[in-house]
């Protein structure tokens, strides 16, 4: 049976409350006694089955979603027989019986499985957003059914069964974009670039064997090669946050450095009776489905192929380094011709292709397209996009999620002396795409907002490189502890990053 893992959507961290959603999308949870009793429900009618929408097709199979009714612990009685539970009990469901085509989604918890269970939240904090799916073959529509029981510590007894019919008949098998909300994290423009060849011992250049552990937090930790130990090779690119299509920039002084990374020589897994570590496990192929400010899309992965260590930068200056600030794990990916927004079907032969129209607007600290360069005029003058760069967005090449990353356990052999670092923001991506100075304007939404139309020629700016041989270098300061390097020669942009929604993953068959 394929695995779909949709993306933990942002959890309120409210007392177990959803606040603006109807009774009747709401499962309230009471005792039938006052600091005792048994578990029971009241608001949702299990006698009507519920809809679930159509989420997006791949591999011959159809993923449908409800995110309602979602759990819900009043703090106040609900009326005759129905008590408030006490404040800190810790609840969770437990699945009785289960069609083999639903599963339950718990925060980052699938339930597919009779006896499996995950907790939900306690009454006085964070709890898991709940998600209903229905994995189908193409074209196939019914009801399908799951029975579950809601248990708790020993003040109160486990519910009794409660049925849930979810059904996708009659719901339309094409994808409705989700307009992005403001994104909780910049753009990055990333700079090819290397470490500058200071007079230095080491060459400026991290010591051999940096061995540490990333863990993506958008995986479950029992997933195949995740977390794992991962050597982190030179560093490739240096990231300036940005605007794009005239957002402000959140967090000017946080910048990225890109390192590259190839498995370490030895596991997270447990030694074996000679007391050998197994080798680090490369990540399998996976099937991602995102979604940005462009739309959705649907990649593969390959590989781990880099991270992103948040880092202080400036030129000229002495930078500082960040405190703990949240880390990427980067995997190569390359679109799966699966039709969606980011690559339509033009063709009508089910088969997506990446547009060839999409492009943005960037400016950062660098400030390269400052005019025109066939005329010195400011480019896009009298526009909010004034005196930016347009990029052609050419397509995706590595999807960056969220990772905690700590050190290696002894006794496993590294020369990184870091600290853990926890990521802050847990629910975001960076799907990083290449790009490329704009010659020739073809995206309409883009030609309107920058006052130019579709079909003119433009001439911009190149990067501006900066280089320890002209005393342009920048000066950057590598977060937890890391050591090099410690300045960066930048040769070009050639990538934007742009946040991200995880909508589902699942291995490649």
């Amino acid at each position: 049976m394929s695995k779909l893992t949709p993306v933990l959507r942002v959890a309120a961290t409210l007392l177990f409350l959803l606040v603006a959603v109807p009774g009747w999308a709401q499962i309230f949870v009471y005792s039938d006694a006052d600091g005792s009793g048994t578990l029971t429900t009241d608001g949702f009618d299990f006698g009507t089955a519920n809809l679930v929408a159509f989420s997006f097709s791949a591999g011959g199979e159809s993923l449908f979603t409800a995110d309602v009714p979602q759990l819900v612990t009043p703090g106040s009685d609900g009326g005759l027989g129905l008590f408030a539970l006490d404040p800190g009990v810790e609840l969770s469901l437990e699945i009785v019986a289960i069609d083999p085509a639903v599963r339950v989604k718990i925060g980052p918890t699938i339930l597919d499985t009779v006896a499996q269970s995950a907790v939900l939240g306690t009454t006085s904090g964070p709890h898991a957003p709940v998600e209903y799916q229905i994995l189908v073959p193409d074209g196939t529509s019914g009801s399908f059914a799951v029975t579950f029981k809601l248990t708790a510590d020993a003040t109160y007894a486990a519910s009794g069964n409660r049925t849930m019919t979810l059904t996708n008949a009659g719901a339309v098998a094409t994808p409705t974009p989700t307009a992005m909300a403001t994104p909780v994290i910049d753009h990055y423009v990333l700079y090819k670039s290397t470490a500058s060849k200071l007079d230095v011992p080491d060459k400026n250049k991290l010591p051999k064997n940096w061995a540490v552990t990333l863990d993506d937090v958008l995986l479950d930790n029992d997933e195949q090669g995740d977390p794992e130990n991962y050597i982190v090779l030179k560093e490739l690119a240096l990231g300036t946050p940005a605007e794009k299509n005239a957002e402000p920039i959140l967090d000017p002084a946080l910048h990225y450095l890109r390192y590259k990374v190839r498995p370490g020589k030895q596991g997270v897994g447990p030694a074996d009776a000679s007391a050998k570590f197994p080798r680090a496990e490369k990540a399998p192929k996976r099937i991602w489905h995102v979604e940005n400010q462009f739309g959705d899309i649907v990649v593969e992965s390959k590989r781990v192929a880099s991270m992103l260590l948040p880092a202080g930068a400036e030129t000229p200056g002495d930078p500082n380094a960040p405190g703990d600030r949240t880390h990427y794990v980067c995997y190569g990916v390359k679109p799966t011709k699966v039709p969606s927004d980011q690559e339509p079907d033009t063709k009508g032969k089910g088969k997506g292709r990446f547009r060839d129209d999409l492009q943005a607007y960037t400016v950062d600290e660098f400030d390269d397209c400052t005019i025109f360069l066939d005329d010195s005029s400011e480019p896009f003058a009298g526009t909010s996009v004034a005196g930016t760069c347009l990029v052609d967005v050419v397509k995706p090449v590595e999807l960056c999620n969220p990772a905690d990353k700590q050190p290696v356990q002894p006794p496993r052999e590294t020369s990184a002396v870091i600290d853990g670092s926890i990521a802050a923001v847990r629910d975001v991506s960076l799907l990083c795409y290449q790009t490329k100075r704009t010659t020739k304007v073809k995206d309409a939404e883009a030609a309107l907002l920058g006052g130019v139309v579709v079909g003119e020629r433009l001439k911009q700016a190149k990067h501006a490189k900066r280089s320890l041989k002209t005393g342009t270098q920048v000066n950057v300061a590598p977060g937890n502890q890391f050591p090099r390097p410690t300045a960066v020669d930048t040769v070009g942009d050639e990538i934007l990053c742009v946040p991200t929604t995880l909508l589902s993953v699942e291995l490649k068959d």
